[in-house]
């Protein structure tokens, strides 16, 4: 028989996943406690074993879409979050104590891994501005760490649609780090992939190429780092449309199975996906979507997981495969965001109204999983 948790239960549950649906990290106004291992079959009726997940989350994918987040994939994506609060809370402690740990986990790439999965941005952004406000201006060290953390900044702020608001400050504490700390190559290259996606996102293409040209990875770098180039400027080639630029340099990446870095992997194959759907072939695109997706749900990238459910409602939408298009723009409005940019809403709204006009809303009632 279910039992019923007292409210100190349910506070310390929701706590500890940071007060927000485990799935689609949205704040709660109303939460429902969801058990990982299902009651039916043998899970305990333990805390240890209830996630709390948004009434949409909970209607849709552990039950409706079980095969699409698994009982095992849904207790990893419970961890990584746990995680991500247990950061957070840790950076909030470190604030009067010790700013410098605050820095060092805020600056971690693992917490950014985390934040990227969770779309955490707006919180994150916020939290680094206050680490920022306790290190010394006096201090070498920590003029470092604040221009380090401000280009942790304007990394989030490229997910919250103030790149334009941002972008001197970037500029200057790029500026700081070259000047402080010439030796750091990997932190510099970071800061000018930044820069170089804010310069792209606000219209000024020559200073986007500079900066992309400047990040190119040294000899010594870290083959993560090479990666990381090769993927923006793979998006820099599609974007400008430059196919011939993009094919050389998708020849030079080289087999793409033997990419360790899953999200890396599964951006450079979305972007392959982009460029074959502009040429017009579209069931390549959608082949190389459904890889991306696959990897994003498995490593629970929540944007990843918005795009590219998009983008293959829209080409399952072109091949008349309706169920299909269907169930992939349900799970790309679930795990869009604030951080959702006007021209994705667009997108969305436009495939929403492709699909209700061409097959009738009903559709949406015949997706089965």
């Amino acid at each position: 028989m279910r039992r019923k948790f007292s409210k100190v239960e349910r506070t310390d549950i929701l706590r500890r996943y940071g007060n927000s649906c485990v799935l689609c990290n949205k704040l709660f106004i109303v939460s429902d406690l969801h058990h990982i291992q299902f009651l039916s079959l043998g899970g305990p009726d333990a805390t240890d074993n209830l996630v709390p997940l948004c009434p949409t989350c909970h209607r849709l994918f552990p039950h409706k879409f079980s095969n699409i987040i698994t009982p095992g994939g849904l207790s990893e994506i419970a961890s990584k979050k746990v995680s991500l609060a247990e950061i957070e809370r840790s950076v909030i402690n470190s604030l009067n104590s010790n700013p410098h740990e605050g820095a060092s986990l805020l600056l971690s790439n693992s917490t950014l891994a985390l934040i990227l999965c969770f779309g955490a941005y707006a919180r994150y952004f916020s939290l680094a501005q206050y680490v920022i406000n306790k290190l010394s201006i006096k201090r070498a060290n920590d003029r470092v760490l604040a221009a380090k953390l401000e280009l942790f900044r304007a990394e989030m702020g490229l997910y919250l649609n103030s790149e334009s608001d941002i972008f001197q400050r970037a500029k200057h504490s790029l500026s700081q780090l070259i000047k402080l700390t010439h030796f750091d190559t990997s932190a510099i290259a970071r800061g000018n992939l930044i820069l170089g996606r804010l310069a792209g996102r606000t219209g000024r293409d020559s200073l986007e190429l500079r900066y992309l040209s400047n990040a190119y990875p040294a000899g010594t770098d870290d083959a993560q780092d090479t990666l990381e180039w090769q993927f923006r400027m793979l998006a820099y080639f599609k974007k400008h449309r430059q196919v011939d630029a993009f094919a050389s340099l998708l020849r030079d990446v080289g087999e793409l199975k033997h990419i360790e870095d899953e999200i890396i992997r599964s951006n450079i194959v979305s972007e392959l996906g982009r460029v074959q759907l502009e040429l017009g072939n579209t069931r390549d695109a959608i082949d190389s979507f459904r890889e991306v997706l696959r990897i994003s749900l498995k490593q629970f990238h929540s944007r990843g997981i918005f795009l590219t459910s998009l983008f293959l409602a829209e080409c399952e939408l072109m091949v008349e495969e309706y169920v299909l298009a269907a169930k992939h723009l349900l799970i790309a409005s679930q795990f869009s965001s604030s951080s959702m940019r006007p021209s994705e809403h667009e997108r969305l709204e436009w495939v929403r109204v492709q699909l209700e006009q061409t097959a009738g809303i009903d559709i949406f009632c015949d997706v089965q999983f």
